[in-house]
């Protein structure tokens, strides 16, 4: 017959002491969107917002914290993936449309690419704020992203 003392300790043990679980806080979820840090131009930003929706969407599953920031992070990754999409390619288009002997119009093409600029901007400080605040075990819903999952 086991004995309370025969039973395996509630935290795994270290020479320090028992080590307390923290429950899973979608912390990940945020930091996935830092890809966008990569230098890859574009390319880093696609990677980045997918990769905030799959890993969101897999965090999920989990409950509790976890899963209201993966919602949030994965309704951001998804946000930022369509800007980055509508932006870079609205620059290529626009690029494509300008017709080199008129002068005076022949910088408008750049307004989509600055826009996009200003969002990554704006992506980082998210990703890294939602980080954050997942880290203290708050969960973090970005302002102006499109609310397309509920929890």
């Amino acid at each position: 017959m086991s004995t309370p003392a025969d039973s395996p300790p509630p935290y795994p043990q270290t020479p320090a002491g028992p080590v307390p679980h923290r429950p899973p806080s979608g912390m990940q979820s945020w930091a996935v969107g830092l890809v966008v840090l990569a230098c890859l131009p574009f390319l880093g930003s696609v990677l980045a917002g997918a990769g905030m929706a799959v890993s969101g969407v897999l965090q999920r599953s989990s409950g509790g914290l976890a899963r209201a920031n993966g919602t949030g992070a994965a309704n951001w990754g998804i946000t930022y993936l369509a800007a980055t999409v509508l932006l870079v390619g609205g620059h290529f288009f626009a690029l494509y449309m300008v017709d080199t002997r008129d002068l005076e119009m022949s910088g408008w093409f750049l307004i989509p690419l600055g826009l996009w600029a200003l969002v990554s901007v704006l992506h980082v400080v998210t990703a890294i704020r939602g980080m954050l605040q997942a880290g203290r075990g708050e969960a973090f819903r970005a302002p102006g992203a499109l609310p397309l999952l509920r929890d």
